[in-house]
């Protein structure tokens, strides 16, 4: 009996252990965040309080993050923007009420031609079954945009809501379906194209009613007004309803997820499909649809954060919007390891709290918020590990793979009509280019310049593509820096030289994108 006890004793001091090893593994990377914020930025306790709603926020664009990615193995640079066009729908209808009924009648043909591709294309319904549903889809989306606007807040809500699956149908249907079988590069490239969709749309939102901005005639309200006359202050920050709303909302969202994943079958398949998705179709389970639901839960995870924090914060539509946001996402999924997701989420709401300490609300810029974001992903990719799983090997060797075009046959390009044409194009650039000048005016020549520039950064983002099987997002910024560099030679030093302008700025690239890369060899990305 005493030997018994003792073997209890050791087997609950070992699960002890464990459980407080998976704690700590778990906490780490919010600790050091939290431990850097106090140290470096300290704030009062209401503009942490802030910081800790506004991550929650975060946390819902990176809880999206983390099931694209893991479903697809694509990072989805679209993440942060896609809210902005259900947002922007649901803010018009609280402020200008229903629109027009030509605005309502294409509207609801646009949702029921969405509805329908997604059942053929998903589903794999036959016509005769996809058209009934298009037409229903068509009905009660005519009906909802008439009266969402009596229900406030509420209404608005629910239009979003709406507009956000029908995005996520959209999106699955019409992008990921098509580059299914594609190289993940060309899909993470997609998702740069989708992100600056999304904006557009949200920018062109308001004149579906007759706007041109998404402000209220009456210049009383914002269209986000969560509902409620709740206040309370800490320190000097104030909180109301709309505070409230973001951490049950999020916090709620974040639950229903987990849980969904954990227990329910269809969280199973999901995480089955994540870990290997041709063994799981050779399993019965259909892996197109699991994606699709997949993009679904990632579009309404993009919109309740969006439209919480306009409730906030407002709702700022300019061409780089979402970028702030999903650079403090990346940073969390960097610390997490891209594999944790309650590493991630507590990061994300770590980060937060980091944002609001180091900008305006602690009394710092946004340069310096931008500044220490960029420190949190580099050092996240510096500490990241190498996964050992061969679902995470298998999904290095898809990003690493992309198209290679086919070269000219030996026989073809030693042919004297080739090369007399290859030289003659190259002269041809050569003699156009020179003669440039000559032809076009001052501003002309200036818009000409920027182009060659332009096509210029091109060819370098071709030729790291091309070799390594990379893209990468941080080139503008490389360029950046060689152009302050070349104008720093130029004003202060007197120097028209290309080396000398050149060559102060290439050691600090160099190693700003080395570092990141020697770290995720086998990512397709390098962090700027």
């Amino acid at each position: 009996m005493i030997a018994n006890a003792e073997v209890a004793r050791r087997i609950d001091l070992v699960t002890e252990g464990s459980v407080l090893h998976r704690i700590a593994s778990v906490l780490w990377p919010a600790a050091v965040v939290m431990a850097i914020q106090l140290t470096f930025f300290p704030v009062p306790l209401g503009v942490s309080l802030q910081g800790v709603v506004l991550g929650l926020l975060n946390a819902l664009v990176v809880l999206g993050l983390i099931l694209v990615y893991r479903a697809n193995r694509v990072v989805n640079l679209a993440q942060a923007s896609i809210g902005t066009f259900p947002a922007t729908v649901a803010g018009a209808v609280v402020l200008f009420d229903g629109p027009s009924l030509v605005t309502t009648g294409l509207l609801s043909v646009v949702a029921g031609l969405i509805v329908a591709l997604g059942a053929l294309s998903v589903l794999r319904l036959r016509s005769a079954r996809a058209l009934p549903l298009a037409a229903a889809a068509m009905a009660l989306s005519a009906v909802g945009l008439r009266v969402a606007g009596d229900f406030g807040w509420a209404g608005g809500l629910a239009t979003g809501l709406v507009v956000a699956v029908l995005s996520g149908i959209g999106i699955d249907a019409v992008v990921i379906q098509r580059f299914r079988t594609s190289p993940r590069l060309i899909v993470t490239v997609a998702t740069i194209g989708l992100a600056q969709l999304f904006v557009v749309l949200g920018l062109l939102t308001p004149r579906l009613w007759g706007e041109v901005a998404l402000v209220d005639p009456g210049g009383d309200r914002t269209g986000f007004e969560v509902p409620g006359h709740l206040t309370f202050t800490i320190g000097s920050t104030v909180f109301g309803s709309a505070e409230i709303v973001a951490v049950v909302v999020s916090l709620l969202c974040i639950a229903v997820v987990s849980a969904a994943l954990r227990w329910t079958h269809v969280g199973m398949a999901v995480r089955a499909a994540a870990d290997g998705g041709d063994r799981a179709s050779m399993l019965g389970i259909p892996v197109p649809r699991i994606e699709a639901g997949v993009w679904i839960v990632a579009s309404v995870l993009a919109f309740v954060s969006t439209y919480i924090q306009a409730g906030i914060l407002g709702l700022e539509i300019t061409a780089g919007i979402g970028l702030r946001v999903m650079v403090a996402a990346l940073g969390a999924m960097a610390l997490g390891g891209f594999s944790s997701m309650p590493t991630m989420l507590f990061a994300a709401v770590a980060i937060g709290v980091l944002t609001q300490a180091t900008g305006p609300a602690g009394n710092h810029s946004l340069t310096l918020t931008d500044a220490v974001l960029a420190g949190v992903v580099i050092v996240g990719l510096l500490l990241r590990r190498t996964s050992n799983r061969r679902s995470d090997r298998d999904s290095a060797s898809s990003w690493q793979a992309s198209a290679e075009p086919r070269s000219v046959p030996n026989e073809l390009a030693r042919l004297a009509p080739i090369r007399v044409l290859r030289w003659a194009a190259i002269l041809a650039v050569v003699a156009g280019a020179a003669a440039l000048p000559l032809v076009l005016g001052e501003s002309q020549l200036l818009r000409a310049s920027t182009v060659i520039a332009l096509i210029i950064l091109a060819l370098s983002v071709v030729v790291l593509t091309g070799w390594t099987g990379e893209v990468t997002l941080g080139q503008m910024s490389f360029a950046a820096t060689g152009a302050a560099v070349a104008a720093m030679a130029t004003l202060e030093w007197r120097s028209t030289s290309p080396s000398a302008s050149c060559w102060p700025g290439w050691p600090r690239r160099w190693w700003r994108c080395w570092l990141p890369s020697r770290r995720c060899a086998g990512r397709a990305s390098s962090w700027p």
